[in-house]
């Protein structure tokens, strides 16, 4: 179970690097007159809280980690 769990934080880890590469992606895709202002800033508000969910699971999942191992 332990070896489970290791790997699914692991793939929350390289998801929070894909959401920032995701924002900086919206940055140059308004500068270059892709996407409008509205668009961006809901796009961007999106994948703040997504970020801001993995982060919480991550935390959770660390936290509680001997918790999971014992089951």
């Amino acid at each position: 179970m332990i070896v489970i769990q290791k790997k699914f934080i692991n793939f929350l880890v390289i998801s929070r690097g894909s959401i920032s590469e995701v924002q900086n992606d919206l940055f140059i895709a308004k500068d270059l007159n892709y996407i409008n202002d509205d668009e961006f800033q809901e796009t961007y508000k999106d994948s703040k809280k997504i970020a801001k969910q993995i982060n919480g699971l991550i935390k959770y999942l660390r936290t509680n980690e001997k918790t999971f191992s014992n089951k």
